[in-house]
């Protein structure tokens, strides 16, 4: 349940709306609550009753749209419906929560600075470019064992074609993301180093032309320490 007038951090849709679905949800919710339209009306608060009773009669008669999901999902908090069987909708009222539900596995090299050597030249190239070797929304379902054969063959064809990390020096590792805010060190060879985690730092670069900025990057970067030190 939902709590009244609590404002989520995203909202993301997972399928289209059913407008008979939530029309008979509605009733159901109304007739467990023992409510009446006027007093669900009431509370959606609108200047006009007589405007509050039309948007309930249209949610109840299956004529709702997409456009007005708004009606939707105050109806819902205040009856306490699921707002995925309501209105096709996923609320996150985390920031985490809703960076875990994004997240997909990914692949960076970790290198021997973490501030660039030519700030201006970092910015235009782009720092995320600079890092990540690859992406793996297809992995989240593999074993580790699987996800790993996949990410050493990419480390190893990432040695060969560049063993540096532009801008930053020569690649130490490699760091291979494989849940929300957690990483597996992995050798130059793709292998488990032990010993070592991997740690976050933050690093920013802007290129401005006068007072306008032309280019501006924010990356988190990865680096070793010792294990326990992060």
């Amino acid at each position: 349940m939902v709590k009244l007038n609590s404002e989520p951090h995203a909202i993301v849709r997972l399928h289209d709306l059913d407008p008979a679905e939530a029309a008979r949800l509605t009733a159901g919710a109304l007739a467990g609550k023992g409510m009446n339209r006027g007093e669900l009306a009431r509370q959606l608060h609108y200047c006009s009753l007589e405007r509050s009773l039309e948007k309930v009669e249209k949610v109840l008669a299956g004529t709702i749209t997409l456009e007005e999901i708004h009606i939707l999902r105050r109806i819902g908090e205040i009856l306490g419906i699921d707002q995925e069987r309501l209105c096709g909708e996923q609320w996150f009222f985390d920031a985490d929560d809703y960076q875990r539900y994004l997240f997909r596995q990914y692949l960076m090299r970790v290198a021997e600075h973490t501030r660039p050597t030519q700030v201006t030249m970092a910015a235009l190239y782009g720092l995320k470019r600079c890092f990540l070797v690859a992406s793996y929304p297809e992995l989240l379902s593999a074993t580790r064992e699987e996800q790993l054969e996949v990410v050493k063959l990419d480390v190893i064809w990432d040695m060969r074609k560049l063993p540096i990390t532009p801008f930053f020096g020569k690649t130490v590792g490699y760091a291979f993301f494989y849940e929300y805010r957690k990483a597996l060190p992995l050798s130059v060879e793709g292998e488990d180093l032990a010993g070592v985690e991997v740690a976050i730092s933050t690093c920013c670069s802007e290129v401005s032309l006068g007072k306008a900025k032309a280019a501006g990057r924010v990356v988190h970067v990865p680096r070793f320490v010792s294990r326990g030190a992060a």
